[in-house]
């Protein structure tokens, strides 16, 4: 059970704009951690294609991170105000979204440099 003095607004808005500190501030650290290294990988990921591929990141990522954004707000929300655990369905979004992120990357890289 989580403390019910958590406001479930600050840990929404937390998350929805820097991935996991929703859940940091709710006190699942583990949901935290991997949501806070994807939210890093997503800059990393978009600083490598700006200087690869002299391109903005692709438009099918940039929709997915928002989708990310909206869902992990929504389940931190939710977590405080029913006082109970994360959704496992969270890590699967996640997860997926690495995934993307991944496939993506590999193809461009595919497609830039074997194509070329």
């Amino acid at each position: 059970m989580l403390k019910e003095s958590k406001n479930p607004w600050i840990a929404g808005i937390a998350n929805f704009f820097i991935w996991g500190t929703g859940y940091y501030y709710i006190g699942e650290k583990k949901f935290f951690t991997f949501f806070f290294m994807l939210f890093l990988l997503r800059f990393f990921v978009r600083g490598i294609y700006n200087v690869i591929f002299d391109s903005p990141q692709p438009l099918l990522m940039a929709l997915f991170g928002i989708v990310l954004s909206v869902y992990t707000a929504h389940d931190a929300y939710r977590a405080v105000k029913s006082g109970r655990r994360p959704s496992p369905h969270a890590r699967t979004i996640g997860t997926t979204y690495l995934i993307v992120v991944v496939l993506l990357f590999v193809l461009n890289i595919t497609v830039v440099y074997v194509l070329s």
